[in-house]
C-alpha cells in the first residue's frame, strides 16, 4: 500500500491493463498473446505432500496474492460501470486488431531470424 503506485493481477490481465492505463493516462495498451502456455490445472499435478510443502514455503506469497486480489476487487468495484464499459470496448478492439499485430510480429521475427542466418 505504501510503496507501489499501482498493480495488476495476471489472471485479470485486461482489467489490470485498463486500470493501469487509467492510473498513468495511457492510450489503449493493445497487445498480442505470445508465449502462452496451454491452460491446465497444475495444482493437481502434485501429490498431497508436495502440495503441502509448496504451500508452506510460499505461504507469504499466497497471503500477498490473496490480499492483492481482494484489494483489486475493491478498486475495480469502485470504478463502477464506466470502467466495465471501457473494459468491454478494449476487449473488442484488441480482439479485432490482434490478427494484424500478430502478422506484423511474425514478419518481424522472420526477418530477425533471417538476419542472423546471413
Amino acid at each position: 500500500d505504501k510503496h507501489f503506485e499501482t498493480f495488476g493481477i495476471t489472471e485479470r490481465f485486461d482489467e489490470s491493463l485498463i486500470y493501469i492505463k487509467k492510473q498513468f493516462n495511457w492510450s489503449f495498451p493493445y497487445y498480442v498473446n505470445a508465449n502462452v502456455s496451454k491452460k491446465g490445472n497444475y495444482q493437481n499435478k502434485f501429490d498431497a505432500e508436495t502440495t503441502e510443502l509448496l504451500n508452506h514455503f510460499n505461504k507469504y506469497d499466497i497471503k500477498l496474492y490473496e490480499y492483492a486480489n481482494k484489494k483489486f476487487d475493491t478498486i475495480i468495484d469502485a470504478l463502477g460501470e464506466p470502467f466495465q464499459k471501457e473494459l468491454a470496448k478494449f476487449k473488442k478492439l484488441n480482439k479485432l486488431q490482434s490478427p494484424l499485430r500478430k502478422t506484423a510480429r511474425d514478419m518481424w521475427l522472420f526477418f530477425e531470424k533471417s538476419k542472423k542466418g546471413s
